[in-house]
């Protein structure tokens, strides 16, 4: 069974080192997106830091396979302020 490595950068940037057995690069990636769900319950204030987390599933020789990525963007012509107080009111 072909092992799969699920890199992390964003908020925190993290090597894989020791692998995961998937039977296919679909199952891969479908541990990448249960990987990135993990991190966005643990934690969901940390992506507004970096704005962005990615998972990167490489393979034995280090070839980048697939990336799930998750980004947090502001509103078009929101001001600093008006998002400070967005947040102030859903928190």
């Amino acid at each position: 069974m072909p092992r799969y490595f699920f890199d992390l950068a964003g908020e925190i940037d993290s090597l894989d080192e020791e692998g995961t057995n998937c039977p296919n690069l679909d199952s891969a990636k479908i541990e990448a997106i249960r990987l990135m769900g993990e991190i966005l319950c643990e934690d969901p204030k940390a992506i507004f830091t970096t704005r962005d987390c990615e998972v990167i599933v490489r393979d034995d020789y280090g070839r980048r396979l697939a990336r799930v990525q998750t980004t947090v963007a502001s509103p078009l012509g929101a001001t600093a302020s008006a998002l400070q107080r967005a947040e102030r009111r859903h928190a």
